[in-house]
């Protein structure tokens, strides 16, 4: 269940952090009087534009690979209770045929 939290957990802040563009855009540092905008400024925006990305990317990333380890134990309790279920029918068979031959004493 936890890993189930953690895959929506995950997608949800992807799907935030996509929805939160517009804002991370509009801090971009723009020109003034026909002179562009100080380095400085410009290099601390694309840092924060780089880790913007990288969370987004990394969110994203996350989701998936969590969401692989949730169908893998799908998977394997499928075949857990398919195993189990197998077992369950051969014993009931075979209890079935031991309470035949027992209602039938002329064999």
């Amino acid at each position: 269940m936890r890993l189930k939290l953690l895959t929506t957990g995950a997608f949800v802040l992807g799907i935030v952090l996509i929805l939160m563009w517009p804002w991370v855009i509009r801090q971009r540092p723009l020109a003034m009087d026909g002179i562009g905008p100080p380095r400085r400024m410009v290099a601390a925006f694309q840092v924060m534009l780089a880790g913007y990305m990288g969370a987004s990317t990394f969110s994203f990333m996350t989701a998936g690979c969590l969401a692989m380890l949730v169908m893998r134990n799908a998977r394997e309790e499928y075949a857990r209770q398919a195993l189990e279920n197998v077992r369950e029918l051969v014993e009931g068979s075979m209890e079935d045929l031991r309470s035949r031959n027992k209602a039938r004493p002329d064999q």
